[in-house]
């Protein structure tokens, strides 16, 4: 009978074990983006015998807007933080405490912002000047990672 009970034991764990690992995607969502939201502190540059901070993972709300150039906001002085974003917002979500998100999006380009302390937030650019463009294409999920590193020093 014990050896039966083991037995049986054993082979759950096995099914456990080899079972898939679970994909963060929803079987729904066929377009848009996903990706994972984190925020950077403290001083990142490199120096002998000390490690940089780690990222974390973050939970906060994303916001999708039509593709923005810097010319269509108010900037706060040379920082990544703007006062007002003069293009139409499409979307927003939220990520999760592991700072997971995904959204739905129809084929397009889009800039993607974060609010930090009542302002909008976003640290990169493209060649022309369009503030943290993401392209969504066709039947595809474009994956991101959204860094909030206004207090980190490089």
């Amino acid at each position: 009978m014990k050896k039966n009970i083991f037995h049986i034991l054993c082979f759950l764990l096995l099914l456990i074990a080899c079972a898939p690992i679970k994909k963060h995607r929803s079987a729904s969502i066929v377009q848009g983006i996903e990706g994972f939201v984190y925020t950077i502190s403290g001083n990142q540059m490199p120096a002998p015998n000390i490690q940089p901070l780690p990222t974390q993972p973050l939970s906060d709300t994303i916001y999708i807007f039509e593709l923005t150039n810097i010319t269509n906001t108010s900037k706060l002085s040379e920082s990544g933080f703007y006062t007002a974003v003069n293009s139409k917002l499409l979307a927003k979500t939220v990520s999760n405490k592991k700072g997971y998100f995904i959204l739905s999006l129809p084929t397009g380009d889009y800039s993607v912002f974060l609010k930090v302390k009542g302002f909008f937030y976003a640290n990169t650019f493209d060649a022309k000047n369009n503030i943290a463009p993401v392209k969504v294409n066709n039947n595809s999920i474009t994956k991101i990672d959204i860094k909030q590193d206004a207090y980190a020093i490089y």
